[in-house]
């Protein structure tokens, strides 16, 4: 089972979330917790028939420069192929 860093920004009056191990993936929502269940439900479909990534640890991502602001809300998103689970 991989483990994928979700990060989840305010947008307005609502949120955005992407995972920095996934490219052209991103999700929203109008809570964070809304937000979190459509990322977990859109990793399977948007991972689906595609190769799947190796997913980076949090200091690995600091380390490349990941840039994080002060509000940002991080969570991990486990993925095993054909569902997921959340974790914050």
């Amino acid at each position: 089972m991989r483990r994928y860093l979700l990060v989840v920004e305010k947008a307005g009056r609502n949120y955005s979330a992407y995972l920095p191990d996934v490219p052209g993936f991103a999700a929203c929502g109008g809570t964070v917790e809304e937000t979190l269940r459509v990322a977990r439900e859109a990793l399977v479909g948007h991972l689906a028939g595609e190769p799947v990534p190796e997913p980076l640890s949090l200091k690995e991502h600091l380390a490349a420069g990941l840039d994080l602001a002060a509000d940002d809300l991080l969570a991990w998103v486990a993925y095993d192929g054909a569902e997921t689970h959340a974790a914050a």
